[in-house]
């Protein structure tokens, strides 16, 4: 399928829209997961909802933000080094914030400390 210029922008700009409410939903999910405050409603819907976001994370993300919040399944899933999960967490945020706005100037560093 062809796509002149204006449709090439109307399709960026979806994807960027279906983008920043995939990582919202995965901010909004883990930031809740990591509360300790949940009820045995959220408990059990977890496992469907994880699997919901992976694959729409497979799908949407970037290649980057993907590696990313699976290096954090990964750690966070060991539950043996919290520093390190909040660590990769934050390193995920940062790739999301990258593949939205790819000149942004904000470092992991400026960041440190946020969630500790």
């Amino acid at each position: 399928m062809e796509t002149n210029g204006t449709q090439t922008v109307l399709i960026a700009a979806t994807d960027d829209k279906i983008k920043v409410q995939l990582y919202f939903d995965v901010v909004e999910l883990l930031v809740k997961a990591m509360s300790g405050k949940n009820d045995q409603k959220f408990i059990r819907n977890l496992g469907p909802i994880m699997t919901n976001l992976n694959m729409r994370l497979i799908v949407c993300a970037s290649d980057d933000v993907a590696k990313a919040y699976f290096k954090w399944r990964a750690i966070a899933g060991l539950g043996t080094d919290p520093a390190a999960s909040v660590d990769t967490f934050m390193g995920m945020l940062m790739a999301m914030r990258k593949d939205l706005n790819p000149a942004t100037a904000l470092a992991l560093e400026d960041v440190e400390g946020v969630f500790q």
